[in-house]
Order: C-alpha cells, then structure tokens, then sequence
C-alpha cells in the first residue's frame, strides 16, 4: 500500500471509534510511555491531536511530561 492509501485506510477507521475508545486507548499509550527508557531525555517531540479527526488525545502525554519536568 502506498502512503495515501495507508492514510485514507487509518482515517475510516478512526472515524469508526467512539469518544470512548479513543479516551481509554489514549491512556494506555500514556500509560506505556512511563514504561520506556526515554525519560532521560530533556526534549520531546509530540503532535497535538486534532479532535475531529479523531486521533489519539495527547493531553495525557502532555500532564506525563508536565510531572516529569517538575520532577527535575
């Protein structure tokens, strides 16, 4: 598959999750990210999700690293 049909692939799919699912799948990644060995590092590359395109909800992500910086 090419890279525009993978994209147009993902996005029906993602339009087929309720605000449910995308709450709870949101917090397990968060919840796997304190699980790598990355948090050593002090920059961190992180895309906003944009809400009507139904992406994974960052903010999680984003509180994570928010404690990790007052932990310093």
């Amino acid at each position: 598959m090419t890279k525009a049909e993978l994209r147009i692939k993902y996005k029906t799919l993602r339009k087929g999750l309720t605000d449910e699912v995308i709450h709870d799948l949101s917090i397990d990644i968060a919840n796997q990210l304190l699980k790598l060995d990355i948090w050593q590092f002090s920059f961190y590359h992180l895309f906003l999700a944009i809400e009507n395109q139904k992406e994974v909800n960052t903010d999680y992500i984003l509180n994570i690293l928010s404690v990790k910086i007052k932990m310093l």
